[in-house]
C-alpha cells in the first residue's frame, strides 16, 4: 500500500458513515469475539500436564541452540548460567506455535543472571539481568 492509497482510505473512512465504513461480518459470534479479544487481549497461561522442572534457587545454564525460525531464547543469553527466581505457570510455546506445531505448552521461569557474565567483566555494574524462558531453553548447571 502506498502512502497515497493509505492516505485515501483514511479520507474515505473519515467522511463516510459508521454503517459505510465498517464491513459486514456474516457470523456476529465470531466478530464479538474478535472486539472482545482486541479490547481485553487473551492470556497465553495454559494449565500444565507436567510439574516444573526447576524451583526457585536452582542454577540452570540456557542452552546453546542456533534453531531456524522463530524462538523467544536472547542470543547473548545463551550458554549463560543464571538462578531461577521464580516459577510463572505454564504458556504457550511460541517456537512451536508461532511454525504450526502446536501451543506445547511449558513452564516459563524467571531467570537472574549476573550483568559480567552477560556482557562481560569490562561492565562497570555489580547488576542483574532477569530473563523470562521457557523450561526447554534451560537445563541444571
Amino acid at each position: 500500500m502506498t502512502a497515497a492509497e493509505l492516505k485515501s482510505r483514511v479520507e474515505q473512512l473519515a467522511s463516510a458513515s459508521v454503517e459505510e465504513a465498517v464491513p459486514k461480518q456474516a457470523n456476529p459470534e465470531l466478530a464479538d469475539r474478535l472486539v472482545q479479544l482486541v479490547q481485553k487481549g487473551a492470556s497465553t497461561q495454559r494449565e500444565g500436564s507436567k510439574l516444573p522442572r526447576f524451583k526457585p534457587g536452582d542454577r540452570v545454564v540456557v542452552r546453546n541452540r542456533h534453531p531456524s525460525g522463530h524462538t523467544r531464547c536472547p542470543r547473548y543469553a545463551r550458554g549463560a548460567h543464571g538462578i531461577i527466581e521464580r516459577v510463572h505457570g505454564t504458556f504457550i510455546f511460541p517456537d512451536t506455535n508461532a511454525h504450526g506445531g502446536g501451543e506445547q505448552p511449558e513452564a516459563v521461569y524467571s531467570v537472574q543472571f549476573d550483568s559480567r557474565k552477560l556482557w562481560g567483566p569490562d561492565y562497570p555494574g555489580p547488576d542483574s539481568v532477569y530473563l523470562d524462558l521457557w523450561e526447554s531453553y534451560l537445563e541444571a548447571a
